[in-house]
């Protein structure tokens, strides 16, 4: 796995991060939202569980470090780099849109 977090300060103050996470073994990209620690991250798994969010809840285990997880590429095409960084770009601020909406 491979990932750089995003911070929008609406996100960040409520002690919350994004990141683009690439899974080499399955070969796609994904948008996590994160936690700053533990506790963080259950309050906010229970939440999007009660808001029934559109996206892959994930579980409280150790190693999980997600919230919610949405896949940006099931297939990629590495020939077409331009169109990849576009794609995460479109995705990353929609989902972006979509989780301050959810906060708020």
């Amino acid at each position: 796995m491979t990932y750089f977090a995003v911070t929008p300060i609406e996100i960040h103050n409520k002690n919350l991060k994004i990141a683009i996470v690439f899974l080499h073994e399955k070969n796609i990209f994904e948008l996590w939202l994160c936690a700053s620690n533990r506790k963080i991250q259950v309050e906010y798994i229970e939440l999007f569980k009660k808001l029934k969010v559109p996206y892959k809840i994930s579980r409280v285990e150790p190693g999980v470090d997600s919230i919610i997880e949405k896949t940006i590429f099931q297939s990629l095409d590495f020939d077409n780099s331009k169109e990849i960084i576009r794609e995460i770009e479109t995705q990353l601020m929609d989902f972006c849109r979509e989780i301050e909406s959810f906060l708020s």
